[in-house]
């Protein structure tokens, strides 16, 4: 007799997302410590291909989980199979859309792990874990069957090892476990010489049941002691988990039985059930759920059913084929059994076929993994009917699992894989030799729960690419076309894709279609799809995983590969730029000049290093600064428009920028020092009547043939003063002479205007010596100077530095200069 299940939980909406940068910093709740008795400090997360990982992921000798994002792609990674089952656990309560929508690492300055989780993921937050040991596959390949993506099933009923209350939940007692999005999380093995669980499995463990998220209290070992340590159950017990449950036989056909029996399949039925969404090239291919084991079949892409009461038979001793099942088996929750490779089913598998009602036998992979006469023995065990689901490979029969079970059939239009979702895993070799594995096999369980009909989770709000398309956007947070999100295996190591799985994505996203791009986004337009890698660079090299993302972009290259460069001589400066640089009124701005930022989304300012939050950034890309300046007009068509970052340094004595590529990457810091004991400035601009020498073309004409003015101001005795590093000054007397050159306007772009400018200040403390130039506009008949200025001598206390500059002519009514205005200023902070 079945015990009743608990009370389950009510289930918490997805959370929402996070705004983008210039955000106010959220208010944080201090969450529990990693580690018990200490907290975890805010450290620069680990890289990878230029991207840093999120600020609060551990970043050490021990630990350095990883992701790496291109414009469609992201790789959750570790230096081990461990760590990228944590980067997998980490991503899967994501709530945000870092790196895609925001150049902070750092969810807005959170202090800790528990506290932060802007990263993108799937923003669930599970009720329990399942842990297996990470040497061989033996035992887990049935585990990803316990996960629950749905939160629907009927749960699997299991027997408690350890238990922190005993006297309300006995050990050697039975209950049911809620194993909603349940991670599987990979720890070293006992027969490795584990004693406990590993660094990285015992973070994940805690993160999940007290430090981001807090409800899983339920944890399912698979595998016996030898496999999984003994001690790992009391160990889960002192890390917060109410109860510990652990399953397993004498080997893996075994342990096999008995996950299936734990969950078991469910409701007969004696007629062929329709699926809701029967047909997948109609539209969108929604996935039903009807139960415990009950599965949809597709036979193509028009066709059909459900099968209730199925069973998987696969090869138990490669692995590979189960692998790959794992985000189907979890989402149907149903049972997988295991071959030996003989001629006979083991004992174990024959018992769990002859004792649990079985209607159907998915039988994984061709007759050299399970011999006909061994899948006719499963159909008389069973007297249920046998399916066959087989390539000519693991990789090809990954993709038939695709498309059998998810609907990933070809149709021809492009616009039914619309924002869909693949995930991509290694796999390679046999027995202890096999790479990629581990990583598979995790991935199963995460793929399920970011399939729409689990979680209506989506790819993230990221940037169309090209970077400097005349049409910049986003690909909207829409859910994805097709809700199976599929696991496609490719060989470890490999650079390119197996041809089965680069037909299928090249099938699916047609690149004959209309895909949206910010070259183009017509109305109706296809937007690209999400590849979701799980594993390192060492099973999957970053040319597999942007081939992926090429694909499901309808053949667009995989853009945000490129590391941008260093900016080109950025500058800091107190002053509003505006109408020459896209800014706006703030305390301070880190400028940039036209071509000064290359490969860059986003011009980021960031704090001190131990404090890596993103102050503030620039979105160049989306702000159209690739197209058009500031002003609206196109002056330098693909390259950058000049650009200010607008912020408040508060008490800040230093500060950082960098660019930030499309898809997170990022380019060398810059810091300047901004303190006042830094700082050079005027307090007032320095104004003049009339120009002590004038040449060259009237100020009051912006000829777009060109042409040039140059004028001389000598200003005594102005009223501004100066104040160089704490110390101001009154000015004796202010000299400028500027030339402007005009641009020529050409047939699709206006001319640029520019000017440089020498300028020298005495007072009675000393001279500056300066030198600027930048960009003029004549707006309102007035022309507005604004740039960069660099000090380069005198005798004062700052004899070295660079700011901004800004200078405001007025031609006067007439074309004679003796009746032009100007007013000018500068500030600058030391080298």
């Amino acid at each position: 007799m079945t015990t009743p299940a608990r009370a389950r939980p009510v289930h918490r909406p997805q959370r929402a997302r996070r705004a983008l940068v210039n955000r106010p910093a959220r208010v944080l709740a201090v969450a529990a410590a990693l580690v018990a008795g200490a907290a975890v400090p805010v450290v620069t997360g680990a890289t990878a291909g230029g991207v840093p990982a999120p600020s609060q992921w551990p970043s050490s000798s021990a630990l350095a989980p990883t992701i790496e994002t291109w414009t469609n792609a992201i790789r959750f990674a570790g230096p081990d199979r461990e760590q990228t089952a944590l980067a997998l656990v980490l991503g899967l309560r994501g709530a945000g859309d870092y790196p895609f929508d925001t150049p902070d690492p750092s969810s807005g300055g959170a202090p800790t792990l528990g506290a932060a989780d802007d990263w993108w993921g799937v923003g669930s937050c599970p009720r329990s874990i399942i842990v297996v040991a990470g040497d061989v596959p033996a035992d887990s390949l049935a585990a990803a069957a316990l996960s629950d993506p749905s939160d629907r099933s009927t749960e699997p009923y299991l027997r408690r090892s350890a238990s922190a209350d005993p006297l309300f939940d006995p050990v050697g007692g039975f209950n049911r476990v809620d194993t909603e999005s349940a991670p599987i999380i990979v720890t070293r093995s006992a027969r490795a010489g584990a004693t406990g669980l590993g660094t990285a499995a015992r973070l994940a463990a805690r993160d999940l049941r007290s430090g981001g998220c807090t409800l899983a209290r339920q944890a399912i070992i698979v595998g016996g002691t030898a496999a999984v340590p003994a001690g790992v159950d009391a160990e889960l017990v002192g890390l917060g988990y109410d109860e510990v449950f652990r399953v397993g036989g004498a080997d893996r056909y075994a342990t096999a039985a008995a996950v299936a029996a734990a969950l078991g399949t469910g409701t007969a039925t004696t007629t062929a059930t329709p699926c809701d969404d029967p047909a997948v090239d109609d539209g969108a291919a929604r996935m039903g759920f009807y139960g415990n084991a009950a599965i949809e079949w597709r036979t193509s892409a028009a066709q059909c059913r459900v099968l209730r009461r199925t069973v998987v038979l696969a090869d138990g001793i490669t692995g590979a084929d189960a692998l790959a099942a794992g985000w189907w088996t979890s989402f149907w929750q149903v049972p997988v059994l295991l071959h030996d490779g003989s001629e006979q089913l083991p004992a174990a598998t024959v018992a769990a076929l002859s004792t649990l009602g079985v209607d159907h036998v998915v039988v994984l992979g061709g007759p050299a993994r399970i011999p006909v006469t061994v899948a006719d023995q499963a159909g008389d065990l069973t007297g249920g009917t046998v399916e066959r689901l087989a390539g000519s490979d693991r990789y090809a029969t990954s993709v038939e699992m695709a498309r059998r079970l998810g609907g990933w059939w070809p149709t021809g239009r492009a616009d039914e894989y619309s924002g869909s979702l693949v995930c991509l895993a290694a796999s390679s070799g046999n027995g202890p030799g096999a790479r990629g594995w581990p990583d598979a096999l995790a991935a199963g369980p995460w793929c399920a729960a970011a399939g729409g009909a689990a979680s209506r989770a989506t790819g993230p709000l990221r940037a169309l690419g090209p970077l400097t398309g005349e049409a910049p956007g986003v690909v909207s947070g829409a859910v994805p076309a097709h809700d199976a999100v599929p696991v496609l295996l490719v060989p470890a190591g490999a650079t390119t894709l197996p041809a089965s799985v680069a037909d299928l994505l090249s099938s699916a996203f047609e690149p004959t279609d209309s895909f949206c791009s910010s070259v183009q986004a017509p109305s109706g337009c296809t937007k690209p799809g999400f590849v979701v890698a799980a594993g390192g660079p060492a099973v999957l090299p970053a040319a597999v995983i942007a081939a992926a993302a090429r694909h499901v972009a309808g053949g667009t290259p995989a853009d945000g590969t490129v590391i941008p460069g260093a900016l080109i001589e950025p500058f800091h400066t107190a002053l509003d730029l505006s109408p020459v640089y896209a800014s706006a009124a703030a305390p301070d701005h880190v400028c940039v000049a036209r071509g000064g930022y290359a490969d860059a989304r986003w011009l980021a300012v960031l704090g001190a290093p131990s404090a890596p939050a993103v102050v503030t950034a620039a979105d160049a890309m989306l702000a159209g600064r690739y197209v058009r300046d500031a002003d609206g007009v196109t002056r330098s068509r693909g390259v950058g428009a000049p650009l200010c970052t607008a912020f408040d340094a508060g008490t800040r004595p230093t500060v950082r920028a960098r660019a930030v590529g499309i898809a997170g990457r990022t380019g060398p810091e810059q810091t300047f020092a901004i303190s006042a004991s830094d700082r050079l400035r005027l307090t007032a601009p320095v104004t003049d009547d009339g120009p002590d020498s004038a040449s060259g073309t009237s100020s009051s004409t912006d000829d777009s043939a060109g042409g040039t003015t140059t004028q001389t101001y000598v200003t005594v005795a102005p009223t501004a003063a100066a104040v160089s590093r704490g110390s101001a000054i009154a000015i004796a007397s202010a000299a400028i002479t500027f030339t402007i050159t005009r641009g020529t306007d050409g047939p699709s772009a206006t001319g640029i205007d520019r000017y440089t400018a020498a300028i020298t200040i005495d007072t009675p403390s000393g001279t500056i010596t300066a030198t600027s130039s930048g960009e003029a506009l004549l707006v309102g008949g007035v022309w507005r100077l604004r740039g960069r200025v660099v000090i380069t001598g005198g005798t004062w206390n700052l004899t070295a530095g660079s700011g901004g500059f800004t200078a405001d002519l007025d031609p006067g009514a007439t074309t004679d200069p003796g009746d032009d205005t100007i007013s000018w200023r500068l500030d600058a902070v030391a080298d």
